[in-house]
């Protein structure tokens, strides 16, 4: 017999409005959400007066919403399930900044990032639009050197059950492409990195 799934649509709409002000990490008005979403304003009128009665949206003096601090509650319940302090040690010897960004409707969206193995913190800017596109086109893996930019970027793509689709990339900032070591102990390490996460260890 064929397992039945229940989705119950109020609450995946509710949810996309949460998501759309966390990857826009700015104030939003309703029509922005409308064109963001595909909702009727209507519907993006009631769930955001829900929302905001339940604490996870707060309106602001311009009529703009941002998130609440329900919803800061929620980020970081997730990130404590999701247990990413533990791999602080994975990244000591890291040539930069490596950056956690879950794969979502084609965009990169930040979660986390630790900083050469010290300071793990909540990434609260976007991320992707400071990588290359590639990242997005080729997210299982790959390489960039940005010679204007001046920086190097090398990132590893992992699917985790039942959570979804990861990007894993360290940026360094160097005024020539690494030296074919250095790039290949980070490729080693972001491998380990992908294979903990993946195995939740």
């Amino acid at each position: 017999m064929q397992e039945t799934r229940y989705r119950v649509q109020s609450l995946e709409r509710g949810l996309s409005i949460l998501r759309e002000l966390q990857i826009a990490n700015a104030p939003m008005r309703n029509r922005e959400l409308v064109s963001r979403t595909g909702l009727p304003k209507a519907t993006i009128s009631r769930l955001l007066s829900t929302l905001e009665e339940l604490d996870y949206v707060r309106r602001t003096d311009q009529g703009s919403y941002v998130l609440a601090r329900q919803s800061a509650r929620t980020g970081r319940a997730m990130l404590g399930a999701l247990g990413l302090q533990q791999y602080s040690e994975l990244f000591v010897d890291a040539l930069g900044p490596v950056y956690l960004e879950a794969l979502t409707e084609g965009r990169l969206v930040p979660v986390y990032r630790w900083w050469e193995g010290r300071g793990n913190t909540l990434v609260n800017t976007p991320t992707a639009g400071l990588g290359p596109s590639e990242r997005l086109e080729a997210w299982q893996g790959g390489t960039h050197w940005d010679a204007e930019e001046q920086a190097w970027w090398l990132w590893e793509g992992f699917h985790s059950e039942p959570v979804g689709s990861f990007v894993l990339t360290v940026k360094v900032n160097s005024t020539c492409p690494p030296a074919q070591e250095a790039q290949a102990a980070t490729r080693d390490m972001l491998g380990r990195a992908v294979g903990a996460m993946t195995l939740g260890k």
